[in-house]
C-alpha cells in the first residue's frame, strides 16, 4: 500500500518489519528492493534482489505481474522500473 502511494520510507519500515518475521519471503524482499530503488539507495536495493534470488532463483521481471497484481498500470510500471534498476533479471 505505501509503495503504491509513493510513501517509500513507510514501505521500507513495514517491509523490514515483515522480513524480520519471515526472512525467507522473496516477495517482501522485492518490495524492499523497489522502495530502496525509488529512494536511490541502490546498494540496499541490489542486496535485497540478491537475497530474493537466493530464495527463489527463477524470479524475473516477467513474473512480477503474478507476484504483485497491481490494477493500476502506472504503479505496476513504477514497480517494474524500480526492480529493473535494482537488478532483477528480465
Amino acid at each position: 500500500m505505501h509503495f503504491s502511494l509513493g510513501n517509500y520510507e513507510e514501505s521500507i519500515r513495514y517491509s523490514q518489519e515483515a522480513v524480520s518475521r519471515n526472512s525467507e519471503a522473496p516477495r517482501l524482499r522485492l518490495m524492499l528492493a523497489a522502495a530502496y530503488s525509488e529512494l536511490d539507495r541502490i546498494d540496499d536495493a541490489q542486496w535485497e534482489i540478491e537475497e530474493a534470488l537466493l530464495l527463489q532463483p527463477e524470479l524475473s521481471l516477467a513474473g512480477i505481474y503474478y507476484i504483485f497484481p497491481y490494477r493500476d498500470p502506472v504503479t505496476m510500471e513504477r514497480l517494474i522500473q524500480a526492480l529493473r534498476t535494482a537488478g532483477l533479471p528480465e
